[in-house]
């Protein structure tokens, strides 16, 4: 019977190494290419949705809450809401955010709920800027978060300490 040299052991340990390094790689790289390519965020999948017209309801029955309203279609503040998310759960926060979808509503609606719920100190403030963060306490609108374009995530979680969340 032949002897097989050692070295083709090694060979063989190599490429199977190097196989499941592989492997892991693309796995890896699959997975972040797919949460990439989701069309739906994470807070509109994850925290409950309230609709404009249970607005009233929904402020009744919960009156300390934080909204967060955006476009359930925007890729632009993706990373920002998964971080968010992990910020919501890790203090958890889920039983006091709500997620209101843009995309449901127009902008004089919003402009609407803010004369309406509004504090005296911030009913004229436009705050139709999205995404934004309403901080509803006692069933008013006491403070808000409003950026144009994409949020700071440093910035936001401040703001939420700030307001005592």
């Amino acid at each position: 019977m032949r002897e097989i040299p050692k070295k083709n052991y090694v060979i063989l340990l190599v490429i199977i190494i190097l196989t499941i390094l592989l492997t892991i790689y693309l796995g890896n790289w699959y997975k972040a290419t797919q949460y990439m390519n989701i069309d739906e965020n994470i807070l509109a999948e994850r925290l409950p949705e309230v609709k404009l017209a249970e607005i009233d309801t929904f402020l009744q029955e919960n009156p300390n809450i934080i909204i967060y309203i955006a476009s359930s279609t925007n890729q632009e503040n993706k990373v920002f809401e998964k971080k968010l998310y992990d910020y919501i759960v890790k203090n958890n926060l889920t039983n006091s955010f709500v997620y209101l979808n843009k995309n449901d509503v127009l902008e004089q609606q919003i402009i609407d709920l803010q004369k309406k719920y509004g504090s005296e100190d911030i009913k004229n403030i436009n705050m139709t800027f999205i995404p934004n963060f309403y901080v509803v306490q006692d069933g008013k609108i006491t403070n808000f978060y409003n950026r144009t374009g994409k949020i700071s995530y440093q910035d936001a979680i401040k703001f939420l300490k700030e307001v005592g969340f």
